[in-house]
C-alpha cells in the first residue's frame, strides 16, 4: 500500500514541492547539527533529481504497488495458481531492478530488490508446504 500511495502522491508534486518537503523536513535536524551529512545529502539528491527518475519512481511504485495488492489478495485467498505468478512478477522486478542499479546505483533500489527476494523465498516456502498440504486454510 506504502508503494501505491507514495506513486499516487509523484503523480501530483512536483519537483520543487518535493524538494520543499525535504528541506522542511530536514531544517529541525540540520538546526541541531548543521553538520549532518544525511540531512544535507538528502537535500542535494532531491534538489538534482532529474525529470526522468520521477516519472521512473512513479510508474515503478504504481505498478509494483498494484500488483502487489493484487497478488497479496489472491495469496491470502489461497489460490495456488497465486503463488508461482507472484514469484514470477517479483522474480521480473527483481531483474529488472539489478538492471536499473548496474546502471544507476540507488539504496533505494537495493533496499527494494532485497525485500523482493525474501518475499519470494516467503511465497516459495508457503506454496511448497500447501502443494504438500502441510497447512491448513488459515481463515477456515
Amino acid at each position: 500500500m506504502l508503494e501505491l500511495i507514495g506513486g499516487l502522491a509523484l503523480t501530483v508534486v512536483t519537483k520543487a514541492q518535493l524538494s520543499s518537503w525535504v528541506e522542511l523536513l530536514m531544517e529541525h535536524e540540520l538546526s541541531q547539527d548543521p553538520g549532518d551529512r544525511f540531512a544535507r545529502a538528502l537535500i542535494v539528491f532531491v534538489q538534482g533529481l532529474p525529470l526522468d527518475a520521477k516519472l521512473y519512481a512513479t510508474v515503478y511504485l504504481l505498478t509494483h504497488g498494484l500488483i502487489k495488492i493484487f497478488l497479496v489478495y489472491n495469496l491470502l485467498r489461497e489460490r495456488l495458481w497465486a503463488f508461482p505468478w507472484g514469484m514470477a512478477f517479483l522474480g521480473a522486478f527483481t531483474l529488472y531492478q539489478l538492471y536499473r542499479m548496474s546502471h544507476h546505483f540507488s539504496n533505494a533500489l537495493l533496499f527494494f530488490t532485497a525485500l523482493d527476494i525474501v518475499i519470494i523465498a516467503f511465497i516459495y516456502n508457503e506454496y511448497k508446504l500447501r502443494k504438500r498440504g502441510l497447512v491448513k486454510d488459515v481463515f477456515a
